[in-house]
């Protein structure tokens, strides 16, 4: 059985929205929601995060009151493949709202590659079918600094120089989710396009693995084309890029 939702907070948002001051992770939240019948679109919202988690099961630095943490429920009717798109369909999303840059496959950066949004999308997959996914975003958003291992980190007040809104944010940035994600059914062209003209990646010389090249761009299922140095073409599905030299646009 579900629980109840917050009830200010989903007439605020047009949607069933959950509220905790703290959980473990907004994405085990929405799972467990996911599960228990919660409709496409409902959202959890943390104030903090004990737990929180980006690609490769690495930590989400998560304290309190500064920041977003949450999760989107998503019930596509597309492929398990397609719907891996969804993860560059939140970030263009994300980057067109903020007005910043993309790295890929789910960071949105700043001018200097440094991090300010991470996304991270989890599928259930049921007979082959895309049962749910639940698309959590970790947004820096009123972080006055970070610690000294997080040094390619950086928050929307390190940016502007004042702090925002967090809910006002959210509420801007949530239209702008449900379309960009939606585009992945039928538009999944535009979707490649979009996060390509936003891309901090494309043409920046860079490292995947043991990989080093210039990134081309992506191919239409999201994967990054990769020109080695011996002029070979890569297509890379996973993996964390590092640039390698300054990005002249």
């Amino acid at each position: 059985m579900l629980p109840e939702p917050h009830p200010e907070l989903s007439a605020r948002l047009d949607r069933r929205c959950w509220h905790y001051p703290s959980t473990g992770s907004t994405n085990d939240d929405a799972w467990r929601l996911a599960r228990a019948g919660a409709p496409h679109g409902s959202l959890v919202l943390a104030d903090a995060q004990t737990a929180g988690r980006g690609r490769l099961g690495r930590s989400w630095f998560s304290p309190p009151q500064h920041n977003l943490y949450f999760s989107l429920i998503l019930r596509p009717q597309t492929t398990p493949a397609q719907t891996a798109l969804a993860t560059l369909a939140a970030g263009v999303a994300m980057a067109e709202v903020l007005g910043l840059r993309l790295k890929w496959p789910n960071d949105v950066v700043d001018p200097d590659f440094r991090k300010v949004a991470g996304l991270l999308s989890e599928m259930d997959v049921v007979a082959g079918r895309v049962a749910f996914v639940v698309l959590g975003v970790g947004l820096n958003v009123n972080q006055p600094d970070f610690p000294a291992d997080l040094p390619l980190a950086a928050s929307l007040r390190m940016l502007r120089g004042h702090d925002m809104d967090r809910h006002a944010l959210l509420a801007q940035l949530l239209p702008a989710l449900d379309h960009r994600i939606q585009q992945i059914e039928h538009e999944r062209p535009a979707v490649i396009r979009a996060w390509s003209s936003l891309s901090a990646t494309t043409g920046r010389r860079v490292r995947v693995g043991e990989l080093e090249g210039t990134a081309l761009g992506l191919r239409d299922d999201g994967a990054l084309m990769l020109r080695d140095d011996a002029g070979q073409l890569h297509h890379v599905v996973a993996g964390d890029v590092l640039p390698l030299e300054p990005h002249h646009s």
